[in-house]
């Protein structure tokens, strides 16, 4: 569910409204007073809702991101400009949970409440690939999103890419888990040189 508070007075609820039993909710993006999107990790739809009392506007299918469990494991979302951007991590949730291939960012359009085909030459709706998959984080920095990619837990794949959002396209791993010295967990940036990030070494201690 999502719950709605007031900042002069968390301890009472403005609204409480659901998004759907057992959808995992994980992210919110407000658009507009009236509008805001939804990431849902147990569903491949995003929804669209009117964030004062909950009403459903919308629901986008996502499901061309999808597996072969069904879920395309959408998390995180940001806003750049007219687009929101979506964390499509693809893990398998049948065997090992890791990633099953390539994980990308999804555009959707605000105004039309639509996918954005970054890639039209290749059939289908293509998201942003990744330079590594299995997103956990998402910072804008002007017109590029930073993104913290994990990979799988040990494998030191991951880091931190780069994603420019006017070619929609990555420009790589700005630096790498191996030489961050462990996996990846969260990202945040301060401005477009100074970031922090929370590794977990071998061992599972985890130092910013």
């Amino acid at each position: 569910n999502i719950l709605v508070l007031d900042a002069a007075d968390l301890s009472t609820p403005l609204t409480q409204f659901s998004v759907g039993n057992g959808s995992n909710p994980h992210d919110i993006e407000i658009v507009a007073p009236d509008k805001a999107y939804v990431t849902r990790y147990g569903t491949s739809e995003l929804l669209v809702v009117d964030p004062r009392d909950g009403t459903e506007l919308a629901r986008i299918d996502l499901s061309a991101f999808a597996d072969a469990d069904g879920l395309p494991e959408v998390s995180q979302i940001v806003r750049v400009g007219g687009r929101v951007y979506l964390s499509c991590q693809r893990l398998d949730r049948n065997g090992s949970w890791g990633p099953v291939d390539d994980s990308f960012l999804i555009v959707v359009d605000i105004a039309s409440d639509s996918l954005v085909d970054v890639d039209p030459d290749v059939e289908g709706v293509q998201g942003i690939v990744l330079s590594a998959p299995n997103p956990n984080s998402l910072a804008v920095i002007g017109d590029h999103i930073v993104v913290g990619v994990i990979s799988s837990f040990g494998d030191r794949e991951g880091g931190v890419d780069v994603i420019d959002t006017k070619s929609n396209r990555s420009l790589g791993l700005a630096v790498s888990e191996s030489e961050l010295g462990g996996d990846i967990n969260s990202l945040v940036m301060i401005n477009g040189e100074v970031g922090y990030a929370v590794i977990s070494d071998e061992n599972f201690v985890n130092s910013v």
